[in-house]
Parts: structure tokens; C-alpha cells; sequence
């Protein structure tokens, strides 16, 4: 009975996610709940489940409260939904298919070159106004034209079907080498497994009965609340604890952006010493990279979408560093993955799986099967078997080491060095594809969402909670599919219906207006001038690799050596920039606490970084609210970068 109660919720909470962040997305205007990869959406109503429903629950009858494994399953269902919704899969997927076909003109040639490559069961027709109206709204007296995207919608939802079953099986196979082997610190975890720890005795969650929670939740709820006056009174001082500024040592050498996040300070707190330092100390020494190469004039072309915004060298350093990690750490994982390997065929000394969401053997089956349900996927819709053969790995490991490098970072932004696009174009050469090769790479947008929702995160850091809780693992599988699928059911209907009713060319949201560019834009520029494969980029991602492996070296021989070599994958990174300084100050703070404290004071302090993401999301949810009843359409966006 538990179990299906919690079940149930989850359920729920997954169609309230992808009613309400669209809501406050499109139509309110006002929280940004997408940013991050742990969305406010989950967030706030798991708060509310957890202190007032369930401390109410607890001190009425205690066995109607929800157990701590139980909310492993309402949180993780939550997860898998906040994948979905607006600037996620739905988002990008409805816009990305309609887009090219609605801003077509003889200027951009949109519509003759889709005409010719793009197989018509991946787009909805515009028989009948269906892509015009999307856009533009129905007209008076006419209804939702659903039909129209029945056939897209079920081949777009075979392929996130199979790569959802492809992360959940590849996070099951390396958890443990991950958390039990090399002990990754998984910091966006701990704010939902420290809230729900338990006291035995107290209606209230252990952590709340630590001062310090309390003072670190004040700050962040005081200064929203405080500046939320200035709502109504433009001329009311605010506390700028947004405010971006930035310093510039020369107008050769890129900004450094100097801007505090709570959110990210509270999740950077768990990140072990040494790989604060690297994040921070790696950006800096791109920074200066980059200034130098723009002093003697050494340019390889302009940044790549999504990559490193001043420098495409800096950015391909970055790409060689980023691959040098995540096959480093499939050579470290030899020795499990052998031992999966012996499990799944009978042998002996296979690897223990009894503490796994399923079985090895389940796990391999299903990678095996969801990587090619991915392959044929994509063959079928047009592309070469060899930039089929190239793409889909490049995306795999791209997807595997940005789940590892959020689990070791516990940076909430976070994009690859690289986009699988961008590689493939640049290693393959643009001019060596077919037209349809180069287009199904760019629909690849519809499904990684430029990294921001990427589904294995999801995946890892779930069947990490779940690992800690015995009665969450059995039927987990089905648990989160079976969220995916309420969310992508309620998602898209509510997407679709927001659309037609108001016009998605009134959202001023990036999918909508602007991310098209990024995508068939750039591309159809390329269709005029096809480039051949740039060794100039591939050098520099040598160099980034070869660097890498030095400083992992080093990191490994000797026990002193200080910088972790995370930083060369991600330091140039454009979502890195706007963490960077709060990753150093949070790196002074933790310092300082350890050296004056001692392993003890940094356990105590835990408590006020956990309360400052709770005061944070709690004023979040409070200006939420104001913006609804008082600036409906026009809300505040404070949950940014």
C-alpha cells in the first residue's frame, strides 16, 4: 500500500511538472524553473511534501508519514519529469520540427532544402494550418489540429524511449564503480537524501533541528523577500545579489564574470577541495589563454554553438580533455566492467549486483537493445551508416561524461565542451555528408536539448538515492518509466494546447523565437560554403587530451599534486563562467572551515549550506506566487545563471 501510494504521487507530481513549469515559463513569465539540472519545479513541491505535509502527517498519526524510501521514489519520479517540460525534451522537440517549415522564405531556402531531406513522418504536415496556427494561434471557431502530430510524436517518442532505456542501464552498470569504487561525492544527492534523514522522536526532519539550517535558509528567503518590494516600488533599494559584473584585465582577454549564486554555492559545498580549486583555477588559465592567443592573432574560426563563447581553441582543448576523462575512467572501471561481464555470462568471479535497480544481465540487454533501436532509429530516417556509426557514440560518451562530471563537480550548469553536432561536422567534414546526414545531426537538438536536461544525469543520481534504500530499488525501472511516460502524455498535450490557444510566437522563449537560427540557420549557411574536416580544431583537441592525461597522471603518482584534472574538461566552458566565482568563494569558505574546524566543523556547516538552497527555493516559490497574482504575463525572471 505505501508503495502505490507512493507511486501515486509520483505520477501526480510528474503531470503537475509539466503543467506548471510551462505555465511559469510561457504564461507567467516569471520563474525560471528550468535552469539547473535539479529544476525548482521538483524541488518546491518535494519541500512542501517534506516539511509541512509530512512534519503535519508525522505529529498527527506518525505511520501515515512518508518513509524515508518512499521519497526516494516521489523525488526520483519527480526527476525523470523535470527532463521534459519547456526548455527540455518538449520544448525543443515540438519547436525544432515545426520551426524550419514556419520561418521558411525564399531568402532562407528553409522550406526547398527540408522538402528534400527531411522524411515527412518526423515533422507534423501543414495540411490543414497545423504548423501556422502553432505559431500564430487557432483562429476563432477552429480546434487543435491533434492528428497532425500523432505520427511524429510516436517516432520522436520510440527514439527518447530508447535512449531513457540506453542511460538507465548504462548509470545501473557503472554505479558502483562510481560509488563504491572511486567514491564520487554525487552533491546534487545530498540535498535530497539530507532532508529526508529522519529523527527518531521528532515530527521534523534531523536536519531541522540544527540552528545553522535555519540561519543558512534566513539569508537567501530575506534578500528575495526584500527585494520583491521592488516589485511594486522601482525606486526601493534592492540587494544585488544578481548583479553581473564583470572584470576585464585587457579588452584583448575575455570578462571574468563575478556574480554569487546560492544555488550553486549550496550544491558546491559538497565538491571535494581539490576539485573546486581545478573548476576555478582552469578557468582563469583559459581566460588568460585565450587573451594570449587574441594578442599574436592566432585564431582557428568562431566558437561553436553551445561551446566555449570566446575561443574555439580554448573550447577544443576543452573537447581533448573531456573525452581524455571519460575514457580514463572506463580504463579505471576495467576491472568492474569485466566483472559485469562475467555476471551476465555465468562466470565465476562476476560482479556482485544484488544492491542494483535490475539485474547486470537485465542492464547489458537492455543498453544493447536501446543502442540499436538509436542506430536504426536514425538510419531509418536518413542518415549514413558511418556518421550513424560516428554520431551515436560521440553522443553516448558526451552523455556519459557529462552525468560523471556532475556527479564528481556538483556544478547544476553544465554543457558539454562540445555538442555531438559540432563534432561530428568538424571530424567527419561537413562536405563528406549527404544533406540528410547533416540534417537528422542537427534534429539531434530535439532530443540533448543543448545538455541542459540530458536523461542519464537523471538516471545516475536517482539510482544513487535509490541505492541507499532497499525497499525504493524493487520495480524502480518501471517507476521512472512509467513517469516518463505521464510526463511526455501531459507535457506535449499542455505544450500543444498553450500553443494553439495563445501562439507560440508570443512565448519570447528561446525554443520558440530564436533557438531555430542556432540550428537550421547555421546549418543552411554550411549548405552554402560545406566545410571539410578542421585540423586546425582536432589539433587543439590533441593538445587538450594529451594535457589532460599529464595532469591525470600526476594527480595519480603523487600524492601532493594539488589540481584535479576535471577543470581542463569543462574550464572554458560558457556554463563554467557563470559558476566560476561562485566556486571560489564557496572553495575560500569550505578552506577555511576544515582548517579552523576540522572534518567535525565541516559535517556542522553542512546544515547551512542544505538551508541555503531551501531558503532559496522557498523565496523562489514566494515571488512565484507574487507574480501570479500581481504581474500575471510579465513576472520577474530572478532564477537565472
Amino acid at each position: 500500500m505505501r508503495r502505490f501510494r507512493a507511486i501515486l504521487v509520483g505520477a501526480a507530481l510528474a503531470a503537475l511538472i509539466n503543467v506548471w513549469e510551462p505555465f511559469g515559463y510561457y504564461v507567467s513569465r516569471g520563474l525560471w524553473m528550468r535552469f539547473g539540472y535539479i529544476s525548482v519545479a521538483v524541488l518546491l513541491p518535494f519541500l512542501l511534501l517534506v516539511f509541512p505535509v509530512n512534519v503535519s502527517l508525522r505529529a498527527v498519526r506518525r505511520h501515515l508519514a512518508f518513509e524515508p524510501w518512499e521519497l526516494v521514489i516521489i523525488f526520483s519520479m519527480g526527476m525523470v519529469a523535470a527532463i521534459f517540460p519547456s526548455l527540455g525534451i518538449i520544448g525543443f522537440l515540438l519547436s525544432y520540427i515545426s520551426a524550419p517549415f514556419y520561418y521558411a522564405s525564399p531568402e532562407n531556402f528553409w522550406a526547398e532544402w527540408m522538402s528534400r531531406t527531411m522524411p515527412r513522418w518526423l515533422a507534423p504536415s501543414d495540411t490543414g494550418h497545423a504548423v501556422e496556427w502553432l505559431f500564430n494561434g487557432l483562429p476563432r471557431a477552429e480546434a487543435i489540429p491533434w492528428a497532425a502530430w500523432v505520427t511524429p510524436l510516436f517516432w520522436w517518442s520510440l527514439l527518447i524511449a530508447a535512449l531513457f532505456l540506453c542511460s538507465f542501464c548504462t548509470m545501473v552498470i557503472l554505479r558502483r564503480q562510481w560509488v563504491d569504487h572511486e567514491r564520487l561525492a554525487f552533491p546534487l544527492a545530498e540535498l535530497p537524501m539530507l532532508l529526508m534523514e529522519e529523527r527518531r522522536g521528532s515530527a521534523w526532519p534531523a536536519i531541522a533541528h540544527q540552528p545553522l539550517f535555519w540561519i543558512g535558509a534566513a539569508i537567501p528567503f530575506f534578500v528575495i523577500c526584500w527585494n520583491m518590494i521592488a516589485y511594486f516600488d522601482w525606486d526601493f533599494p534592492t540587494i544585488p545579489f544578481q548583479t553581473w559584473a564583470y572584470v576585464q584585465f585587457s579588452p584583448k582577454f575575455p570578462a571574468i564574470l563575478c556574480k554569487a549564486n546560492f544555488f550553486v554555492m549550496g550544491f558546491a559545498y559538497f565538491t571535494p577541495l581539490n576539485i573546486l580549486f581545478s573548476v576555478w583555477f582552469f578557468r582563469l588559465l583559459f581566460l588568460f589563454e585565450a587573451g594570449f592567443f587574441s594578442t599574436v592573432g592566432l585564431d582557428i574560426g568562431p566558437p561553436d554553438n553551445w561551446g566555449c563563447p570566446f575561443s574555439a581553441a580554448c573550447g577544443w582543448q576543452n573537447w581533448g580533455g573531456f573525452l581524455a576523462l571519460v575514457l580514463l575512467g572506463f580504463w579505471m572501471a576495467r576491472g568492474h566492467l569485466a566483472g559485469v561481464v562475467c555476471r551476465v555470462l555465468g562466470l565465476e568471479g562476476g560482479a556482485d549486483d544484488t544492491r542494483e535497480a535490475v539485474s547486470y544481465r537485465t542492464a547489458v540487454l537492455g543498453l544493447l537493445i536501446g543502442g540499436l533501436v538509436v542506430f536504426a532509429w536514425y538510419v531509418r530516417a536518413g542518415m549514413s551508416v558511418r556518421v550513424a556509426l560516428f554520431f551515436v557514440p560521440i553522443g553516448f560518451l558526451i552523455y556519459v561524461g557529462v552525468t560523471r562530471l556532475v556527479a564528481q563537480t556538483g556544478l547544476i550548469y553544465l554543457w558539454s565542451p562540445i555538442t555531438p553536432q559540432e563534432a561530428t561536422f568538424y571530424t567527419l567534414g561537413y562536405d563528406k555528408m549527404s544533406p540528410t546526414d547533416r540534417l537528422m545531426v542537427g534534429l539531434g537538438y530535439c532530443v540533448n536539448c543543448n545538455n541542459e536536461r540530458l536523461i542519464p544525469y537523471t538516471a545516475a543520481h536517482n539510482i544513487r538515492m535509490a541505492g541507499a534504500e532497499a525497499q525504493a530499488r524493487r520495480g524502480f525501472l518501471l517507476m521512472m518509466a512509467l513517469a516518463a511516460v505521464v510526463s511526455m502524455a501531459v507535457g506535449v498535450a499542455y505544450t500543444l494546447y498553450l500553443c494553439y490557444t495563445r501562439g507560440a510566437h508570443n512565448f519570447d522563449a528561446f525554443e520558440w523565437s530564436r533557438g531555430h537560427e542556432w540550428i537550421f540557420g547555421y546549418l543552411a549557411k554550411k549548405e552554402l560554403n560545406p566545410m571539410p574536416a578542421d585540423w586546425n580544431r582536432l589539433l587543439f583537441m590533441g593538445i587538450g587530451a594529451v594535457t589532460t592525461g599529464a595532469v591525470a597522471m600526476l594527480q595519480y603518482r603523487y600524492a601532493w599534486w594539488p589540481i584535479h584534472p576535471v577543470g581542463m574538461a569543462i574550464g572554458a566552458g560558457e556554463t563554467t563562467g557563470y559558476a566560476a566565482f561562485s566556486i571560489f568563494l564557496t572553495w575560500i569558505l569550505k578552506t577555511l572551515i576544515i582548517r579552523l574546524g576540522g572534518i567535525q566543523a565541516y559535517r556542522r556547516w553542512r546544515a547551512f549550506f542544505v538551508g541555503i538552497m531551501v531558503g532559496y527555493v522557498a523565496g523562489l516559490g514566494v515571488s512565484f506566487l507574487v507574480d501570479c497574482l500581481w504581474f500575471p504575463g510579465d513576472g520577474h525572471k530572478i532564477h537565472v545563471w
